[in-house]
């Protein structure tokens, strides 16, 4: 898959797991299958923009918050 896919699954990896969260409760909060969540964090096939939003909405960032260079070490510095 392309760059861009690898790095939005990547991050919302990486994001979820700073706020202690498994696929499957991000799952539950927001109605998407664990699995579209798995195939997006290791770039296994494409999601839709609409499962895509509903994720990040539960993840409590934007497109573009994820796409920051720095967005990761934002978050988890609020986290100190």
């Amino acid at each position: 898959m392309g760059e861009t896919q690898q790095i939005i699954g990547g991050r919302v990896r990486a994001v979820r797991e700073s706020k202690g969260l498994t696929q499957e409760q991000l799952s539950l909060m927001v109605g998407v299958s664990r699995m579209s969540i798995w195939r997006l964090e290791n770039d296994s096939e494409n999601v839709s923009v609409a499962c895509l939003d509903k994720l990040l909405d539960g993840l409590g960032c934007t497109i573009i918050e994820l796409l920051r260079d720095d967005y990761l070490e934002v978050i988890v510095g609020e986290k100190r």
